[in-house]
């Protein structure tokens, strides 16, 4: 039996005023699956990469307290030791990828591990079993979804074998179908004697799975275990399945016409011969499994995805619209934030944005209000890459909907945003859309938009076709 503590934890990050968490005293089992769920920003990945020895080591920081596993100090662990005993799977999996293709990931890490290479095949073979992957062995990193590249993370993580399994954000990108079933395919590693910590922003599926769910207390200053009665609140706010009926009939102006319009991804075929109208100041929500092509039809919008057939944006061809002239008017927010800043802190952000916004839809007072709304007024001053994935993911989405796009793409906006954050950036999103706005929304978590969305599109045999319910 395995034993993982946390003894008074403190960290802080150099030059920050106070720690980001203080005094944090846990304790984790074999067979058990914890998970941690507090604000964006409160230290939930500092605290997980503290637990993997990788801060301070790889981090301009200091730590207080101690961590042992089966009751020995990991600060005193040789990093081979480490590695062999905790593995972290990280929220973006390319941070962790090396390697261009799956495989040959596979074999990196295995030889790290010193096995054996003719017992590497099988190895290989059985952790994309485990997460029933095996057709995506052969692949480039580059072809993959957001959600493929996950599940192959969680098969790397399954392949290593360590004994403390930590996950941050582990199925931000995959659909929910598939994140029911990862959930309980941790849910076995658990059963298999693993000790499990995991980060969600989202809840759904993970009741009757966890032993513990950890939260800040209430001086947002240190993770605890969250009694009962706190648990079940926060279970019921992500408990509803109920599919939310929408308009039976598509009407109005549309924006973007598709006409015979085919797409693939190198030899793949994602869409075929599709006719299909989007409807002007509407808000479209867009599904389907992963790797079937969402993002790839994002790509093509913003003319960045090769298509044949047509596209036309307000009944002009793209193929006939300058690129400048044509991203004034179409925006994309991208499922990785970090790809969409320009200067070095929020308030310089949130400046650029206004300076050169295409339509002002907010006013000064209004951009002051939504800033300190979404949490980000007391980080003005701060470097966007000290930030958390959640509160970079909030600054991307106020700065891009002060743009003033016509069209506004949304690939997966609200991963690492906490429910409480979702309420404001749908406020902040029909806002934008009452002075104007189109929205294309791509979304595995549909808690909270049902004042949002207007239609559904689903992905079925490489088509989209408009659906009664999300």
């Amino acid at each position: 039996m395995n034993n993982l503590s946390i003894n008074n934890l403190t960290y802080q990050y150099t030059g920050t005023s106070k720690p980001t968490f203080k005094g944090v005293s846990l304790a984790f089992e074999s067979n058990q699956m914890a998970l941690i769920y507090s604000p964006s920003g409160s230290g939930k990945s500092t605290l997980l990469k503290t637990i993997a020895g990788f801060y301070p080591q790889y981090n301009d920081g200091t730590i207080d307290g101690v961590i042992n596993f089966n009751h020995k100090n990991i600060s005193e662990f040789s990093e081979w030791k480490l590695r062999e005993t905790i593995s972290m799977m990280f929220q973006d999996p390319m941070q962790q990828f090396c390697m261009a293709t799956v495989e040959d990931e596979f074999i990196f890490t295995l030889e790290n591990l010193q096995i054996e290479p003719d017992k590497m095949g099988q190895v290989i073979e059985d952790a994309l079993s485990f997460t029933h992957t095996n057709d995506l062995r052969k692949r480039e990193f580059k072809t993959l979804s957001g959600g493929e590249k996950q599940k192959v993370a969680l098969s790397i993580i399954v392949a290593i074998n360590a004994p403390v399994i930590l996950l941050d954000e582990p199925f931000a990108n995959v659909d929910i179908k598939s994140r029911l079933e990862l959930i309980s395919l941790l849910s076995q590693l658990k059963e298999s004697g693993k000790i499990v910590i995991g980060i969600d922003h989202d809840l759904m599926g993970y009741e009757n799975q966890i032993d513990q769910l950890i939260g800040f207390d209430e001086d947002n200053t240190t993770f605890k275990p969250l009694d009962d009665a706190a648990v079940k609140e926060l279970f019921n706010q992500f408990n509803d399945s109920t599919n939310r009926p929408l308009s039976n009939e598509v009407v109005g102006e549309p924006i973007v016409n598709c006409e015979d319009l085919s797409i693939a991804n190198y030899d793949m075929q994602l869409i075929n011969h599709l006719d299909l109208d989007l409807m002007k100041q509407k808000t479209t929500l867009i599904t389907g499994p992963n790797g079937c092509g969402k993002s790839s039809l994002f790509k093509t919008f913003i003319k960045q995805h090769d298509f044949d057939g047509e596209i036309n944006f307000d009944h002009k061809s793209i193929r006939k619209i300058r690129l400048n002239k044509y991203l004034q008017s179409v925006g994309m927010i991208f499922q990785e934030s970090t790809k969409q800043f320009i200067k070095i802190t929020v308030e310089d952000e949130l400046e650029l944005s206004n300076k050169n916004a295409f339509n002002h839809w907010l006013d000064d007072d209004q951009i002051a209000e939504y800033t300190q709304r979404l949490g980000l007024d007391e980080l003005s001053d701060r470097v966007i890459y000290s930030l958390s994935d959640g509160q970079k993911k909030r600054l991307q989405i106020l700065s891009m909907v002060m743009m003033g796009h016509s069209l506004l793409l949304l690939d997966e906006p609200f991963n690492g945003i906490n429910i409480e954050y979702v309420a404001v950036v749908v406020d902040l999103l029909n806002h934008a859309k009452a002075k104007g706005q189109t929205q294309l929304l791509i979304s595995h978590q549909t808690h909270g938009l049902e004042n949002l969305v207007d239609y559904h599109l689903a992905f079925d045999d490489q088509k989209l076709t408009y659906q009664e319910a999300f």
